[in-house]
């Protein structure tokens, strides 16, 4: 395990050795998930190298940054959630490296609003996260506040899967062009974009939802309802509403209650034209279906997922 090389943080670190312990002890205390043997080396890989790049920059907030990410050291180690995304969580506290004026600024609120947005995306996809993290890596060096940044996170997350944030976002304030260009290269940023799908896309499948005895969400085969411009998702226990569009599809769970014999009733697959039509007559077991926003959502009896297929219909 290499030492601390940063003089000022050693003295911090020195100065103050008995309430630093005194915290690491009683956070011991407090929770068995809290391993001490960590922190060294969580100290040397996040708290360091941000320390160190505000302290070079502006020595009067050097001491408030430090106390922010000792605080969160001790909330995320005690925590319990880091487990096989360890990694993306420490990746994440370094993206404060990156803008070091916008960290001294406000640390604790650029922390938890990075931290926050982590812990959302992971909730649905690590691959999501990890990108969310590599976008992030080119934004941050581009913003001047973090009213700029929250704008540039919300974008980024939408183009890494979050497809519920897309019907959030503010299309009017528009990004600056190399924050645009760190989202979505070379894809314009235009009115198409505010559609769920891209004009002329081909027809997409996919699968959201799976048996809760293999760490899904339902119990039994679900089925679902358009309500309000939403498609809810129950299975008499758990409900949830589905989203989808070009860059991902999520599945968020949500307070409502659906008694399946009286909400979810199989509208006439007559009703339905062109590509949905089609799709339709393949499953011999469906039970409910809906179409929203060129996206065809359907379930059937023998499977505990919802199957979406966008891009139908134009």
């Amino acid at each position: 395990m290499e030492k601390i090389v940063c003089k000022p943080l050693v003295e911090l670190l020195r100065e103050n050795a008995d309430a630093l312990n005194q915290a690491l002890r009683q956070a011991a205390a407090a929770s068995n998930r809290f391993d001490p043997a960590v922190v060294p080396a969580w100290f040397k890989n996040v708290v360091e190298p941000v320390f160190a790049a505000v302290h070079e920059l502006d020595k009067t907030r050097s001491r408030k940054v430090f106390d922010v990410l000792f605080r969160d050291t001790i909330d995320f180690l005690a925590s319990g959630t880091a487990g096989a995304d360890f990694e993306l969580h420490q990746a994440c506290r370094l993206l404060l490296l990156l803008n070091p004026k916008l960290t001294a600024a406000n640390p604790a609120r650029l922390l938890r609003s990075l931290t926050t947005a982590v812990k959302k995306i992971l909730r649905h996809s690590t691959a999501a996260a990890r990108s969310w993290i590599a976008m992030m890596q080119k934004i941050l060096v581009l913003v001047v506040d973090l009213d700029e940044l929250l704008v540039a996170g919300r974008f980024a997350a939408w183009r890494c899967g979050m497809a519920h944030l897309r019907q959030q976002l503010d299309f009017e304030r528009r990004p600056k062009p190399e924050i645009i260009s760190a989202v979505f290269g070379d894809m314009p940023f235009g009115p198409d974009l505010k559609r769920p799908w891209a004009q002329g896309e081909t027809l997409k499948g996919v699968a959201v939802g799976s048996f809760k005895g293999f760490g899904g969400e339902f119990m039994r085969p679900p089925r679902l309802i358009l309500r309000d411009n939403m498609v809810f998702v129950s299975d008499g226990q758990q409900t949830g509403v589905v989203f989808a569009d070009r860059f991902g599809c999520v599945l968020l769970e949500c307070s409502d209650s659906f008694d399946g014999s009286a909400d979810f009733k199989l509208a006439p697959v007559s009703s339905a034209t062109g590509a949905a039509a089609k799709i339709l007559g393949r499953y011999k077991d469906l039970t409910t279906w809906a179409q929203h926003d060129s996206t065809l959502f359907l379930t059937t009896a023998s499977s505990h997922s919802v199957f979406l297929f966008g891009a139908v219909d134009g």
